[in-house]
């Protein structure tokens, strides 16, 4: 079948593949999403309102007679089942419900079943059942979830935790790996510019903090948030690669540095310059042109006492 956009049909042709005929049709049905010659997707919308209106009248058929279904049944049969439903392929269709006939009608489907999660009178506002079951409004919940899943691929693309491909990977004369050192006492009186780093996880929640030292003295302090499902080696790991990054960062610093860290994995993942990971490899890259500036040693020093 072949979409026909023609509003005559004075002209006509035969087409076929593998030797079927191919008709002209208005709609057609592609992996349940209903595509109309237009673009407007209202057959669409109107195919998720009847089948939602299946669905609710068979649940009531089924729970007649026992009275009804509980509560948060029907809140979890809608949270989990009608709304992933009504969601499938928004991020296609989702620009649909700038008209009003639109979400009208899968407003009215949901103001139905959410009456039954409430238990609340037909009368009741749609403003109002949206407000005391806490699910938002249907075009507003589908508009979410579309820039949720366009965000998410965003985010996955600019991930800092990801392998580079082959064709990205800089040549390992690009890279510097990190001189690592045990920690000795008063190793900092050697240095000039000192940082120390952290990244945690407490209470579910991660972040990560340096502090720079110039001539013993606390110059700066640089706190991140970063998202709960973070690992403590990703925290400790960008954490070094702010400091380097803020290293950097000054054109005027030529002098020698050093680096707190107490993350065992990720001095030894620096300290590899055959590792694919982005993170890793722009922290590498950054230190490279360090050298050209005259700091001849970048010493990250893996110590679990200075916390003391």
């Amino acid at each position: 079948m072949i979409l026909d956009r023609r509003q005559s049909k004075a002209f006509t042709c035969a087409l076929a593949l593998n030797g079927i005929p191919l008709c002209f049709v208005k709609e057609l049905k592609y992996l349940c999403v209903i595509l109309d010659s237009k673009c407007s997707w209202k057959q669409h919308i109107l195919y998720l309102s009847n089948k939602c209106e299946k669905i609710l009248l068979g649940l009531n058929r089924v729970t007649r007679n026992t009275f009804g279904l509980k509560s948060n049944v029907t809140s979890l049969i809608y949270k989990q089942g009608i709304a992933a439903f009504i969601c499938y392929g928004s991020q296609v269709w989702s620009t649909a419900l700038k008209k009003k006939i639109n979400y009208r009608l899968l407003r009215k489907i949901q103001g139905r079943i959410l009456l039954r999660v409430i238990f609340g009178y037909r009368t009741i506002s749609y403003e109002a059942v949206s407000a005391i079951s806490g699910f938002p409004p249907i075009h507003i919940f589908i508009v979410h979830n579309r820039d949720f899943k366009i965000a998410t691929k965003i985010s996955i693309a600019n991930n800092q935790d990801v392998c580079l491909p082959v064709s990205k990977m800089p040549h390992p004369s690009e890279r510097s790996p990190i001189n690592l050192v045990s920690y000795y006492k008063n190793i900092e009186y050697n240095f000039p510019v000192v940082y120390f780093t952290d990244g945690s996880k407490i209470n579910s929640k991660v972040g990560l903090a340096f502090v720079v030292f110039q001539d013993h003295i606390e110059t700066e302090v640089h706190q991140f948030r970063i998202r709960d499902e973070c690992s403590v080696f990703q925290a400790e790991l960008l954490c070094i690669a702010q400091a380097v990054t803020w290293i950097s960062s000054k054109n005027k610093l030529s002098l020698n540095f050093l680096i707190y860290s107490d993350s065992f994995s990720s001095l030894y993942a620096l300290n590899c310059i055959n590792s694919a990971n982005k993170l890793i490899v722009e922290t590498q890259i950054n230190l490279s042109p360090l050298q050209g500036r005259g700091v001849q040693n970048f010493l990250i020093l893996c110590s679990r006492s200075y916390r003391n």
